[in-house]
Formats: C-alpha cells, structure tokens, sequence
C-alpha cells in the first residue's frame, strides 16, 4: 500500500524532515571518518597545503640527466637525522623534537653553470641556471637515493630576499615532484648562508677546484 494513502498526505514541514535528517547522518559520518584518520604530529602534510610550494608535478626536466654532472664530494657526506627529517617533503615544524632515529648521507652534483662557484673558496656567487642536486642516502655506498633535494638559481628578481633560489623535494630518482618553489623549510636553513650565496658546503674540497 502506498504510505501516502496509507498514513495520509505529509504536512509540508514533515516532507521537509527527510532531506534534513539525510544531511544530518551524512555529516554525521564525515565527522566519523575525519576523527579516524586525523593525522598525528609524524604524518607529512600534503605538499599543495605548505606555503610557498606549488602543487606536485610528475616531472622535473631541470634535473634530467644530473647523474652525467660534476660529482662535488667522491665520499658520501654524514647528515645528522634531526636535519634529514626537514628534508623530508612536507616537514612539520612540531616533528623537529621528534628526529628520524638513523642518520642519513649525501651526495652533491652541480652542474656545468654552478660549477665555478660551488668551488670557490669564498664568497661565491652562482650564476642564473646553476642547479645543486643533492641525494639523500640512507647509508655510506648507496646507488639509491632515497629523495633528492634541489637548488636552482633562478633569474633575479625571483626571491631578492632569499638570493634567487628555487628550491625541489623530489623522490629518489627524479621523476616525481613533491615541493618545489619558495619552500619555508630550506629557506630556514639555507638563509644562515647568506654570504655563500645560501649554499651549505661543508663537503667541498676546495683543493680540487683546478681539477
């Protein structure tokens, strides 16, 4: 039978119940789901959330054939686990008390137009379309980076303030973008190297400049 004829025709406030009470469980499950899934202090954020970035792109042609470039440190260089978690794509600042357990390990490569600057002693200043790539390792001898991190220096004009650096977070081969831009965690770091053009060098030997 049908409910109409059966209980009679709905006042126009009960037919308006319906819809209310749908919207009411909906929210009600969204609600749930979110509560189930809040993220704690160790879960990345995504990268189109963090200021200064753009959102993640598949490729990263600045990069392409890094590996045939200038090789800055023949041995792997110790990075402390307390730094190579701001590294990580999508670093929250909460996580610094809470540091990876292992240490990690890099190895530079600059290309032909950064090359003259990354070994000078001092001072250096890298010209437009430099690009410093960095592997992070998870152990002395690797062949497989675990992300790389990237600088390129763009035209002036592009970050004044911060020496005209673009900034990358890339997965361990380079082919997927996870943060590039103006990131706030390697301006952080890099801009207490400011009079070497905001390039961490402590594994250069500069004696091999002539080389």
């Amino acid at each position: 039978m049908h409910l109409q004829a059966k209980f009679g025709r709905a006042h126009p406030k009960e037919r308006l119940m319906v819809p209310v009470v749908v919207i009411c469980v909906t929210g009600l499950a969204l609600l749930t789901a979110t509560g189930q899934s809040k993220t704690s202090k160790w879960t990345l954020r995504k990268p189109s959330k963090l200021s200064g970035t753009k959102r993640a792109v598949l490729k990263a042609p600045e990069i392409a054939n890094y590996k045939k470039w200038q090789v800055v440190n023949q041995h792997e260089y110790p990075m402390p686990a307390e730094i190579a978690v701001r590294c990580a794509p999508g670093f929250l600042p909460s996580q610094s008390s809470h540091p990876s357990t292992k240490d990690k390990f890099i190895r530079v490569f600059v290309n032909e137009k950064g090359r003259k600057a990354m070994f000078q002693a001092e001072k250096p200043r890298f010209s437009e379309g430099s690009v410093i790539v960095k592997e992070k390792l998870s152990a002395p001898g690797s062949t497989k980076a675990e992300l790389l991190t990237v600088m390129i220096k763009r035209r002036a004009g592009y970050d004044p303030k911060k020496g005209d650096w673009e900034y990358l977070v890339t997965d361990g081969a380079g082919k997927k973008v996870y943060e590039r831009g103006k990131i706030n965690n390697c301006q952080r770091c890099h801009v207490t190297q400011a009079a070497n053009d905001y390039v961490f060098r402590p594994y250069v030997t500069f004696a091999t400049a002539s080389e």
